[in-house]
């Protein structure tokens, strides 16, 4: 699976199968932004596919113990070759607007959104 890694906001690995031979790992290296909104967060930066490459990535994750409408961690993750127009080279919700709902079930391990109290 393609696993990824936020140096500093994401401390464990996601996975997601891309396809049965793929062990590509995109490091992420820099962040833009970081959203929080109620369940939903949205993490945008940019970062390496086996050390090479300027990849940009968007992470959508939803956290189902904060909201009533799932009862599964969601997410949905885009990245692309910076250096090459864009172009997209992971998207498990191809032709998502950006502001979009992830629709993907989390199937291993959970999503957590911290909300300061």
């Amino acid at each position: 699976g393609l696993r990824l890694y936020a140096m500093e906001l994401l401390k464990k690995s996601i996975e997601m199968e891309k396809s049965p031979a793929s062990e590509d790992v995109l490091f992420f290296d820099e962040y833009d932004w970081l959203v929080i909104a109620g369940s939903r967060a949205q993490y945008k930066g940019t970062g390496t596919i086996n050390g090479e490459g300027n990849y940009g990535f968007m992470l959508t994750a939803i956290d189902a113990e904060l909201t009533p409408s799932t009862d599964v961690d969601l997410f949905w993750i885009k990245i692309w070759d910076k250096d090459n127009n864009d172009v997209i080279v992971y998207d498990n919700m191809l032709s998502a607007e950006d502001t979009a709902e992830p629709t993907t079930e989390l199937q291993g391990g959970s999503i957590k959104i911290h909300q300061d109290k």
